[in-house]
């Protein structure tokens, strides 16, 4: 599915909008991954659009986006991570009308987007709590120390309208992307 989706991205164009790395960044770490970032940029089929942390502002931000997925045309979004871009509000309600506002201009430009949320706890909860209606897939990547290194986790938690394997999976994050270490699940559903 990975596989799949990063071909995908080489056909459709995307808007990567980030508030913790900048764009160099960001394509050192593509490029470590072996994702030829430039490449997209080169062809116009990526944008990468870096927001400092401190310069958030969300209303301008996402009328930034709405006016760039418009104007370009692009079916693809990814936002990292919500919890740093949605980091001032504290008021649930407001938090739920949020992601609200972002998948509708989502859904309004018939694309997908990806948002990635770095901050357990408080904000993943509010997220769950209007998922099921607003989103169509959420999969979540886990981790915990071991010895001196890290194990890590996929679960696919939700993927509307597909077949997926359920429970979590071993997995590796190396040149190519991420690799699933195994084809059974550590805990099925």
């Amino acid at each position: 599915t990975v596989k799949r989706q990063t071909s995908n991205v080489k056909r459709e164009k995307g808007l990567f909008v980030s508030f913790q790395e900048s764009k160099e960044s960001l394509l050192a770490a593509a490029d470590g991954l072996g994702w030829d970032f430039q490449s997209a940029i080169n062809k116009g089929l990526l944008e990468i659009l870096y927001v400092p942390l401190p310069e958030t502002l969300f209303e301008a931000q996402v009328l930034l986006i709405e006016e760039r997925m418009k104007s370009q045309g692009y079916k693809r979004l990814a936002i990292d991570s919500i919890s740093s871009f949605m980091f001032k509000v504290t008021d649930p309600q407001l938090f739920r009308e949020k992601i609200y506002q972002i998948t509708t201009i989502v859904q309004n430009a018939e694309a997908i987007c990806l948002m990635a949320n770095d901050s357990p706890g408080r904000r993943i909860e509010l997220l769950a709590s209007v998922e099921d209606n607003l989103v169509d897939g959420l999969i979540c990547l886990y981790s915990e120390k071991v010895g001196f290194g890290r194990c890590r986790y996929i679960e696919i938690q939700k993927l509307r309208n597909t077949r997926h394997s359920l429970g979590m999976y071993p997995v590796v994050i190396e040149r190519g992307g991420i690799q699933s270490e195994s084809n059974k699940p550590l805990v099925a559903e």
